[in-house]
């Protein structure tokens, strides 16, 4: 009858517009994944734009080359730019790698050499493959050296010149922190980001540094590198200070954060 072919036409026409509809939503998901990118630290090679301020991957060229998180350029590279930039850093790693690893074999020299020392029962030999000069939080005091070896005399004033350099590094990785603070009061948690990253560059070790930046990455929705700066933390604690006692309040703050 007239009404069954009618109603058959409506039944057609109702499955072709839920197909219609399907057809929508997954080109809207594909635009999205396309135009929002993926999160992501530029360590591949699928992707053609990276934004170093959000840390998102795009595989397609941008309107006005521009992050679409937070429409802004000026922090947009290429692959090939982001690729040099990390074989850079690992440059830098294998020097300061190679640098430690040459400290470490001419002390262990110097030590088999001082017979009339014999071997103190005090010291933690084993300490020494973890061992980093670290004047902002432990005195030293001068290296012990044969006052008339001048081999040893220029390895005194090497020490002494590194022990100097890390302290101003250690200030300035403190201005920093003061500057991310100052970012976190104004509400600007991408640029505290930036430089509690900055000051991590002088130094690693900075517990105060890394619970900050974990902050700022919370308030931003960088959910992993928050919990992988937190962790950092808690791995130094562990390793460097065999529990988190001394270290309470970094420790608490990273595990709270995480």
């Amino acid at each position: 009858t007239v009404t069954d072919f009618d109603e058959f036409d409506r039944k057609l026409e109702l499955k072709q517009r839920a197909k219609q509809i399907q057809a929508e939503e997954l080109e809207q998901r594909r635009r999205k994944f396309f135009l929002y990118g993926t999160e992501g630290k530029g360590e591949g090679s699928q992707y053609k734009w990276w934004c170093k301020r959000c840390f998102v991957e795009y595989l397609v060229d941008l309107p006005q080359n521009k992050c679409t998180r937070c429409q802004q350029s000026d922090k947009m590279m290429s692959q090939k730019d982001r690729r040099e930039e990390l074989m850079g850093k690992l440059d830098d790693f294998k020097k300061t790698r190679a640098s430690h690893q040459w400290r470490k074999d001419k002390w262990i020299r110097w030590k088999k050499s001082q017979k009339l020392l014999g071997r103190s029962r005090n010291i933690n030999y084993k300490a020494w493959e973890y061992w980093e000069p670290d004047t902002d939080t432990e005195d030293e005091g001068d290296p012990i050296v044969p006052k008339d070896n001048p081999e040893f005399r220029a390895m005194e004033a090497d020490i002494k010149d590194r022990h100097k350099k890390a302290a101003e590094k250690a200030k300035t990785a403190e201005r920093f922190r003061l500057k991310g603070n100052e970012a976190m009061k104004e509400g600007d948690f991408v640029t505290a980001v930036e430089h509690y990253e900055e000051g991590l560059e002088y130094q690693r070790g900075n517990k105060a540094l890394w619970t900050n930046k974990a902050l700022a990455e919370l308030k931003v929705f960088r959910w992993h590198d928050a919990i992988a700066s937190c962790n950092k933390v808690i791995e130094y604690s562990e390793i460097f200070e065999d529990g988190f006692v001394k270290s309470r309040d970094p420790c608490f703050k990273a595990f709270m954060r995480r």
